[in-house]
């Protein structure tokens, strides 16, 4: 299932870059760009938030999923549009070595900006831990607004659960594994017991 919940999102933002390479309606594009910015700013807010509102910034923090949605779903759509263009740009004179050559050039070039697409961002969008996905600001977002209370109760016998459900991935004595958004609450649940 957490594959599924990882590779969806990826999914999601092909089909909608090959959307957006052939739409005609420059506003959706712009709209579908303006959700990405927007699911940055409020994974920004929902880190001010979390020590004050955490369970309303651990709520907001999911809208977080937008935004690799839409860099997936924009750097689709330069690749699809480069793939289909790239070859009428090289084809100069039809009876040119070049133009017999397009569709190898166009290929190897296609590859190249490809691949340096994705040495830029790729690791991070397939990685959920990353601080692209919600799953990752969230625990950057613990680590910060609950630091202060982990270092006052780390020496406590009991301390140790608390300090896993800040900082790690696994929580000790059958409490949540990662950072998705119910492991989050269950996190804050653990939290909360502390003053």
């Amino acid at each position: 299932m957490d594959k599924l919940q990882t590779l969806a999102p990826v999914l999601v933002g092909v089909f909608l870059g090959i959307f957006i390479a052939y739409c005609e309606r420059p506003w959706l594009v712009a709209a579908i760009v303006a959700a990405g910015l927007g699911a940055h700013l409020a994974m920004r807010a929902a880190t001010g938030l979390m020590a004050s509102h955490p369970v309303v910034a651990v709520t907001v923090m999911q809208l977080g999923v937008l935004l690799p949605i839409v860099i997936i779903a924009v750097t689709t759509a330069v690749t699809t549009w480069a793939a289909v263009n790239i070859e009428s740009w090289l084809s100069v004179d039809d009876k040119s070595r070049l133009a017999a050559d397009a569709k190898t050039v166009s290929g190897v070039l296609l590859g190249a900006i490809n691949a340096f697409i994705a040495g830029l961002w790729m690791k991070d969008a397939e990685d959920p831990s990353s601080a692209l996905w919600p799953a990752g600001r969230t625990k950057a977002a613990f680590a910060t607004a609950f630091v202060a209370k982990a270092k006052r109760h780390k020496d406590q016998r009991d301390g140790t659960v608390l300090v896993e459900a800040v900082f790690e991935d696994r929580v000790s004595e059958d409490g949540p594994k990662g950072w998705t958004y119910g492991a989050a609450l269950k996190r804050l649940a653990i939290i909360s017991r502390y003053s």
